[in-house]
């Protein structure tokens, strides 16, 4: 051990400001209401120098205000792309774009909830249109490229 440091004895009372008492640690001779930690042979404040009792967590309440709705047409957009990506291919993607695009101009007028629904549903719709042209072309050439490899073969 160094010079000069010498252990604190942990029921050492500490001084606060004049009539300040830490959160959960009584004065000395008041008499607690009910049951203690103290009383039961557990860990107290004051046994351990007057620390306050740590903060209670604050209990959840479900907010005043909930906030604007959200734009059934970006949820319907987003539900198309969905779709559109998945057994719909030409039909769902082309229905994303357009409602997303139609619930866009409605959120902006009426400051509903959803602008990112109905930009993710636009961006999706348009991804998938050009993966499903990409593939088109793709399985076009294929075809073709089979046609002359057999017209070339001949009978």
């Amino acid at each position: 051990m160094s010079a000069g440091w010498t252990p604190q004895d942990p029921h050492a009372q500490v001084a606060h400001p004049q009539g300040v008492q830490p959160r959960g640690v009584q004065p000395q001779g008041a008499q607690a209401g009910g049951w203690s930690p103290a009383q039961a042979g557990g860990w107290s404040p004051a046994q351990a120098g007057g620390w306050p009792a740590p903060p209670q967590p604050r209990a959840w309440s479900a907010p005043t205000h909930p906030g604007p709705p959200t734009n059934l047409l970006a949820v319907l957009a987003v539900a198309a792309a969905a779709a559109g990506a998945t057994i719909l291919l030409g039909l769902g993607s082309i229905a994303a774009v357009v409602l997303g695009s139609i619930a866009l101009g409605q959120i902006k007028r009426t400051g509903a909830d959803g602008k990112v629904l109905a930009v993710w549903a636009i961006i999706a719709g348009a991804v998938t249109l050009v993966a499903l042209a990409a593939a088109t072309v793709i399985g076009v050439a294929g075809f073709v490229s089979i046609g002359q490899q057999l017209a070339e073969l001949g009978p």
